[in-house]
């Protein structure tokens, strides 16, 4: 019986402190934004291109998302159809996670397209930004591209 409670205390001490060493994704307030991640904050991201198929400009309502300043881990957007609504974790130059994100629930002439579009959030698990183009990748294979706009307020 003494060896088990040593036992146990011991593993339980080898988890708490190996626990305390694993990077953990960023969270919290702006000031924790990693390096290099600050422009995801400053654009409205309009959807340019989704799996390899280029967005029509047209009468369409642009699909876009947008990262909340001063809440790192909050997204909000429009699937063309539908408001959209999550959280995102960001960490590593260039590592993301969107949640599930919630939608709103009007009828959509094209659902197909909104779902596509939700899809490939949530395959993202990285992104680069070049000339103010966000690309949304899972792996190597880019998933999303999105235009920065520049907010006004």
């Amino acid at each position: 019986m003494q060896k088990a409670i040593t036992v146990f205390f011991s593993l339980a001490a080898v988890l708490f402190f190996t626990a305390c060493h694993i990077a953990k994704p960023s969270t919290g307030t702006t000031s924790d934004v990693i390096k290099g991640s600050k422009t995801l904050y400053q654009y409205k991201w309009e959807l340019a291109e989704l799996k390899g198929q280029a967005i029509p400009a047209g009468n369409i309502k642009i699909p876009y998302i947008q990262f909340a300043k001063g809440q790192i881990n909050k997204v909000t957007g429009n699937t063309g159809c539908n408001n959209l609504n999550g959280t995102v974790t960001v960490w590593g130059s260039n590592a993301i996670k969107f949640s599930p994100l919630a939608t709103t629930r009007m009828a959509c002439m094209d659902g197909k397209n909104e779902t596509s579009f939700l899809e490939a959030i949530g395959q993202a698990d990285n992104w680069i930004i070049v000339n103010n183009q966000l690309s949304l990748n899972s792996g190597s294979k880019n998933v999303a591209k999105f235009n920065g706009i520049i907010m006004i307020k």
